[in-house]
């Protein structure tokens, strides 16, 4: 028995019975005719079993062309879907690093700019021999935490440039009272984070707070202005330090309040020298 080839449909046709179809033979195809040979209704090509491939949908009599259409049409759908989900699950999986990653440098960037805390996310690579400063690389930012026996114990962010810098920007009090009240904004941008070393008159002594105040009031209290400074030093070593007399504070700006009377500027980790 030979088999007709029809495209993607390869239909047993049953070359002996004249009774249910009219078939023609022209150059080795198969032509199906209409009852009434008005029209071509199908063409079928002549193949030996060994020259069809085995990797086709093979049906029987009983089934259509719409059938197998629809098995391929499956077919296909499904290898497409399986191609889509595997890119989205790739996607997925690329969006979830970056978010992470988004996450990581953002917690360290505020903590230490900030609150002066951390990082949480990025590796020590050096140390220095000041008392224990440490440098951090994190993805694309660079830490430098200060510790040195009495100086800089601040912490600074920045890129992988940041570099290693413990000398104080050197201040009176009366040029920073006026540059606060010329400029407030201007002024506290400038000194944000920066380390100081500021001479003023000492004003007060907390040792419950571990805090000293320095202040400048002029004739008309223009320009006054007090600088509270969060002490890195024991507290019974506040007992040296006189009240009136000249002093010298290092530490790093970290606040500025003008709608105090007078206004106020926040130091923290400083060191007192009389």
């Amino acid at each position: 028995m030979k088999k007709a080839k029809n495209k993607k449909v390869t239909e047993e046709i049953n070359l002996s019975n004249k009774e249910q179809e009219i078939i023609n033979l022209y150059n080795n195809d198969i032509i199906k005719i209409s009852d009434d040979k008005s029209e071509v209704i199908e063409e079928f090509e002549l193949v030996s079993d060994d020259d069809l491939e085995y990797d086709e949908y093979y049906i029987n009599n009983d089934n259509t062309n719409d059938e197998n259409d629809e098995f391929e049409i499956v077919a296909k759908t499904n290898n497409t879907s399986t191609k889509y989900k595997r890119t989205k699950k790739i996607i997925n999986i690329v969006f979830v690093i970056v978010i992470m990653l988004i996450i990581m440098v953002s917690t360290d960037i505020i903590c230490v700019s900030k609150y002066n805390i951390g990082p949480f996310f990025a590796i020590p690579v050096k140390k220095y021999n000041d008392g224990g400063t440490k440098e951090y690389y994190g993805i694309g930012y660079k830490v430098i935490k200060y510790k040195q026996i009495q100086g800089r114990r601040d912490k600074e962010i920045g890129g992988y440039k940041l570099k290693y810098n413990t000398n104080p920007i050197d201040i009176d009090i009366i040029d920073l009272a006026i540059e606060f009240k010329t400029d407030a904004n201007s002024a506290y941008k400038k000194y944000y984070k920066k380390f100081v070393r500021v001479t003023g008159n000492l004003k007060s002594v907390n040792k419950n707070e571990n805090t000293i105040t320095m202040s400048y009031e002029d004739d008309g209290l223009k320009y006054s202005i007090n600088i509270k400074c969060n002490m890195e030093t024991l507290k019974k070593e506040l007992n040296s330090l006189n009240i009136g007399n000249e002093i010298v504070v290092i530490g790093t700006v970290n606040n500025y309040k003008e709608n105090t009377s007078p206004a106020t500027i926040y130091l923290t980790n400083c060191f007192a020298e009389q």
